[in-house]
C-alpha cells in the first residue's frame, strides 16, 4: 500500500500549520500533490503509479477540513485504491490471489502494453485540536475521514465501497522541534471477490522548523495492520521538507521507502498549498 497516506499528510500539515502559526483566524486554501510510486508488491512484475491530487482545505481555530480527489495513471490493474493506500488485490484476477500467494511471487497475465488513467475516489478528512499544548502536556487532536465510492472496482481506482475511519493524534513542540504520534482505525469496503480486513493506520514523526528560513524537515515511520490475512502489514520510512513561501503559500516534498512487500519500493511526492 502507499507508503504515506493522504490522511497522514493532512495530520502532519495541520500540525505544521498550528506549530508555525501560519494560519491566522480562518483560511480557505487550494492544496495539491503529484505522487509517483513503483514496486512489484506480491507480483513478479513491477507496477508504476502516478497520482495527481487536487483539493480544498479550510482551517479555523484548530479545525482543518480537507477534501481531495485524485487522477490516477497506472500501468497495471493489479492494485486497488483504498483509504489507506493501494492494495495488491490482483484486480479482476483477485480470485487467483489466495491460491497463488502461498507459493511466493505471483505471476499474472502480461500487462506490458497496459496503461489506464482515471479519476479515483474522493477523500474527506477532519482534524480538530481539542487540547492545545500546555506546559509538559502535548496538543491532542481527533481525526476522521471517509472515501466516497465513485470509481468502479474494475478500474482499480476504487473498491466500489465506502471506507471510513476515526482516530487521534498527539503533537508536542520543544523550541523548534516537533513530535507527532498519530493512529486511526479504518473500516474498509471489499472489492469484488476480495476480502479486506478493517485496519489500524499509524505514524510517528519528528521534525525541526527553522523560522528564520521558513523551512522545516520531518522524518516519519508509518504503517498499517494487515489488510488481508495473506498479506504482511504495510510499513514505510520517509523524510519530508516544507517551505513557507509566505503566510498562505507552502511547498513540500517527501521521499518514502517501503519496508514490506505490500508497500511500494519507493514513493516520491511534491505538494503545494496556496491561500484563496
Amino acid at each position: 500500500m502507499r507508503t504515506i497516506s493522504i490522511k497522514n499528510q493532512i495530520v502532519v500539515l495541520a500540525a505544521l500549520i498550528l506549530f508555525s502559526g501560519v494560519v491566522q483566524g480562518h483560511n480557505f486554501s487550494y492544496s495539491g500533490s503529484l505522487q509517483y510510486s513503483t514496486g512489484d508488491y506480491i507480483f513478479t512484475d513491477r507496477t508504476h503509479s502516478l497520482y495527481l491530487y487536487n483539493g480544498i482545505d479550510y482551517a479555523a481555530n484548530g479545525l482543518t477540513v480537507s477534501a481531495s480527489i485524485p487522477v490516477i495513471l497506472q500501468n497495471s490493474s493489479w492494485l486497488t485504491n483504498s483509504a489507506v493506500g493501494m492494495i495488491p488485490s490482483g484486480g479482476d484476477q483477485s480470485s487467483a490471489i489466495k491460491q497463488a500467494i502461498k507459493h511466493g511471487k505471483i505471476t499474472l497475465p502480461d500487462t506490458s502494453d497496459y496503461s489506464s488513467i482515471g479519476i479515483g475516489d474522493p477523500m474527506i478528512y477532519l482534524f480538530y485540536e481539542i487540547q492545545k499544548q500546555s506546559g509538559t502536556l502535548p496538543s491532542i487532536s481527533i481525526t476522521a475521514g471517509a472515501k466516497i465510492p465513485i470509481a468502479t472496482a474494475n478500474s482499480g481506482f476504487g473498491t466500489g465501497e465506502w471506507d471510513y475511519g476515526i482516530g487521534g493524534s498527539l503533537a508536542r513542540s520543544i523550541e523548534y522541534w516537533m513530535f507527532i504520534v498519530d493512529a486511526s482505525y479504518w473500516v474498509l469496503g471489499d472489492p469484488p471477490d476480495f476480502e479486506l480486513q478493517d485496519t489500524f493506520l499509524y505514524s510517528f514523526s519528528a521534525g525541526r522548523y527553522f523560522p528564520q528560513h521558513r523551512f522545516g524537515m520531518i522524518g516519519t515511520i508509518s504503517g498499517t495492520s494487515v489488510t488481508n490475512s495473506d498479506f504482511d502489514p504495510g510499513l514505510s520510512l520517509g523524510v519530508g521538507v516544507n517551505y513557507s513561501i509566505s503566510n498562505d503559500r507552502t511547498l513540500s516534498g517527501t521521499i518514502n521507502l517501503g519496508l514490506t512487500e505490500t508497500s511500494p519500493d519507493i514513493a516520491i511526492s511534491l505538494g503545494w498549498r496556496f491561500g484563496l
